[in-house]
């Protein structure tokens, strides 16, 4: 069972990926959604997926940093609502709330995805300067869900800063791998949480033991291969092809408006040749 946005009312929460995009975030869903099965919560596939998604995340940064309890109880009603009916979440925006979805739910297993920070920028460098083009704005403006791509980027930005821009630098580099890994493990200790670390590499074993369940079997008692995707490669080609329906979208509506202009460009000329037919026969007369 794969990633989904079609939760199941009769699931509940039992893993919170706590890692970092591009460490396995992907492979991790579909294992989880394998082992527990049920729909795993890919939240930066979401975005792109779901118009309800994108604005809700919206609604919900533009209420950090919490500075009231009707603020912490609006941003879990809005966490809830959004992981409700999943077995597992993971990647950004879930993993900026690690805290207040402890709190939500306690008895979930936090599972931290890892990946050598240099192999981890060089994967990541590129979409963060991919995600500070402007011009996104004008692509994605006709696309449900990613017209809101500028929107979520802005709000998301307060509660960015607040857990990785404590210092008050503002440029993001491979660092913010350490100071997001260092968030994690310290809100598992202030919540009493063990936080356990995986990596994809290491296949089904590790991830099987923390969750005290066997390795997955077919039918005919053969192990369920390990879901091995590349992140990179995968929201790479998501990312391309929503470029491209968007590019799509703005060249239909350009060809929609010229082929009116060019209808309204005939019937002008036709109703002008027509008046000053009029025009011409009462002149022979």
């Amino acid at each position: 069972m794969a990633p989904s946005l079609h939760p199941d009312p009769s699931k509940s929460l039992l893993v919170i990926g706590a890692g970092m995009s591009r460490t396995g975030t992907m492979s991790l869903a579909y294992a989880l959604s394998i082992l527990l099965n049920g729909p795993s919560y890919h939240a930066g596939s979401a975005l792109w997926q779901d118009e309800r998604h994108a604005k809700r995340w919206i609604s919900v940064f533009r209420r950090t940093p919490m500075q009231t309890r009707a603020d912490e109880a609006f941003v879990k009603d809005g966490l809830r609502w959004l992981h409700s009916g999943h077995v597992a979440c993971m990647d950004a925006p879930s993993i900026w709330f690690i805290g207040e979805l402890i709190d939500l739910y306690p008895s979930a297993t936090v599972i931290a995805t890892t990946r050598d920070i240099d192999a981890w920028w060089r994967s990541m460098e590129p979409v963060m300067r991919q995600y500070r083009l402007r011009a996104l704005a004008f692509v994605f403006y006709l696309l449900p869900a990613l017209r809101y791509w500028t929107s979520f980027i802005q709000a998301s930005g307060h509660r960015f800063a607040e857990l990785y821009l404590g210092d008050g630098t503002m440029t993001v580099t491979k660092e913010w791998y350490n100071r997001h890994m260092d968030y994690v493990a310290r809100t598992c200790e202030e919540k009493g949480k063990k936080l356990h670390l995986v990596s994809i590499k290491d296949g089904w074993e590790p991830l099987c033991q923390i969750l005290s369940m066997d390795v997955p079997r077919d039918e005919k008692g053969d192990v369920v291969p390990f879901p091995r995707i590349n992140d990179g490669a995968a929201i790479e080609a998501l990312y391309a092809m929503q470029i491209k329906r968007g590019l799509t979208a703005w060249a239909m509506l350009f060809c929609a408006v010229a082929a009116v202009a060019a209808v309204v460009a005939v019937m002008v000329g036709l109703g002008w040749a027509w008046r000053n037919g009029r025009n011409s026969s009462y002149l022979v007369t």
